[in-house]
């Protein structure tokens, strides 16, 4: 476990903490993968109930089963009617991706602070990689992935940029991954001890990591750190995933980007919002040790000139 830095705890207006920024140091996995272990501290059992909630509400109004004559659940139909077998849907992750439209106070400001020490880590992930600086405009908002052993929830082989298309088919309906730059995962419990199986593994890294509780991991979204999530053979594991991405949003396909500025109200419940005080917040964080972090500054500050 690394010993924190500077532990920032997060308090409400009476005082109450409800998290804590471990500040801990960067280890360095490879390509581009890197663990910050310990990294965040949360009220755990509620992380627990908000994801088991939020996971069985959200697959009840996402997918309806279809019932064959014998009873027994034939396949199922999700929002758009697309037909999905039921050994695949039952196979696959379950998510959990409307929690920033929930109101209740604990579930807002969890989240929100959850997001706030993504974006501190984020920092220190470009002062490794500043050249990812580059292609970080906006970011979608972490939501909580689940893999159930019930359902031996496993996922297969895949990069965060997939968005499967082969030349003569109809363009993907959803082509959101493809923006995807840097992906960020905050692990909610324990593998041994919550779960067993569903290590993360990293195929053309041949890194693999064994979750525990409060790490959050980065990673490059595209097919070098192609990974995939093994088998969960008992309990539940709990993660929350989101991306730092670029481009200009596609309205015709129906992507759209929050600007938090411009729509404070509105980027509190939006899923995707840029990231206005990215650049500021990252220059005060490299500055704290200008020599070492010259270079990174350089890049930042476009005076490529002078490298």
């Amino acid at each position: 476990m690394n010993t924190a830095i500077n532990p920032r705890p997060e308090r409400d207006t009476s005082g109450v903490s409800f998290g804590v920024n471990n500040d801990v140091a960067a280890e360095m996995l490879g390509g581009g993968v890197i663990l910050f272990r310990d990294a965040i501290s949360l009220d755990w059992e509620w992380c627990d109930s908000f994801s088991t909630n939020g996971v069985a509400s959200e697959f009840g109004s996402s997918y309806t089963p279809v019932l064959g004559d014998d009873g027994e659940i034939k396949h199922y139909l999700n929002r758009s009617s697309y037909a999905f077998s039921a050994a695949g849907v039952e196979l696959m992750p379950k998510r959990f991706s409307s929690g920033h439209q929930d109101a209740n106070s604990t579930a807002i400001r969890t989240l929100e602070f959850i997001e706030k020490v993504k974006d501190f880590y984020l920092l220190k992930y470009i002062e490794q990689y500043p050249v990812a600086y580059k292609s970080i405009w906006w970011k979608v908002k972490g939501h909580v992935v689940a893999y159930l052993d019930k359902h031996k929830s496993f996922l297969g082989e895949h990069s965060d940029t997939s968005a499967d298309y082969e030349y003569g088919q109809p363009h993907p309906v959803n082509q959101l991954a493809q923006r995807n730059n840097v992906s960020c995962i905050v692990y909610f419990n324990n593998s041994g001890e919550h779960f067993t199986g569903g290590n993360h593994y990293f195929t053309y890294l041949d890194i693999e990591y064994s979750p525990n509780r409060g790490d959050i991991l980065f990673f490059p979204s595209n097919y070098m750190a192609a990974h995939e999530v093994k088998t969960v053979t008992s309990g539940t594991r709990y993660s929350y995933l989101g991306w730092y991405c670029y481009g200009s949003p596609n309205k015709e396909y129906d992507e759209s980007v929050t600007d938090p500025a411009e729509f404070p109200d509105v980027a509190q419940y939006s899923t995707n919002v840029y990231m206005p005080t990215l650049k500021k917040d990252l220059l005060k964080y490299l500055n704290k040790n200008p020599t070492k972090n010259m270079r990174a500054i350089q890049i930042v500050e476009n005076n490529q000139n002078e490298y």
